[in-house]
């Protein structure tokens, strides 16, 4: 589950209240489509491109200006637990950037998250607005984690939607396209790890 959150500061942490449930894959075809009618790549050639949080938050929120909306984050439930009860750990995260790789019938994406919680699922299910422990000021959450994900399609067409769940929803990653991914994260032909393909 992902959603729309209004992040509010109160007695030193951050309490968080949900907005909206996203139809996320819906808007981030559209925001790759329209960055295609702008620079269109030949036929054979992907299309790369970076979503950050902000941008993707006036998809949603049209009526704020800039300011307004630093009020407000993208928040993902990875392991469902606030909408599953037989859940009993939780791991929220702040969604902060995506970049995809669009082309042939399909778009890798990248997307960095920082955690705002983890712990238990029990304790947070029932707060409103929810407090963590957690916010971005602090020392534990300043490191990010990336996930990878699809979708059902490219800058020219397809499904507006994710890959399906399950054991099969890992992305497979040309060379071209995860070079390209640990680029955005600070790896490339002269870092000390070496770099695939």
């Amino acid at each position: 589950m992902i959603g729309i959150f209004k992040r509010l500061r109160s007695e030193g942490i951050y309490q968080y209240v949900k907005e909206a449930k996203t139809g996320l894959a819906g808007h981030i075809v559209d925001y790759f489509r329209e960055q295609a009618r702008g620079a269109v790549p030949a036929n054979d050639k992907p299309l790369v491109w970076h979503l950050p949080e902000v941008n993707l938050l006036a998809r949603f929120l049209p009526e704020l200006k800039t300011e307004g909306l630093q009020e407000y984050r993208l928040i993902a439930d990875v392991l469902n637990a606030l909408q599953n009860h037989k859940r009993n750990d939780a791991q929220l995260f702040e969604v902060c950037d995506i970049w995809g790789f669009s082309g042939w019938g399909w778009t890798p994406m990248m997307w960095r998250l920082q955690q705002l919680y983890e712990g238990g699922a029990r304790e947070i299910r029932g707060q409103t607005p929810w407090a963590f422990p957690l916010d971005n000021e602090s020392e534990s959450s300043n490191d990010y984690v990336h996930e990878f994900l699809y979708l059902l399609a490219d800058h020219k067409g397809g499904r507006r939607g994710f890959g399906p769940n399950g054991k099969y929803n890992g992305t497979l990653l040309r060379p071209d396209a995860l070079k390209y991914f640990l680029g955005q994260i600070g790896y490339d032909e002269h870092s000390e790890t070496k770099m695939p393909g």
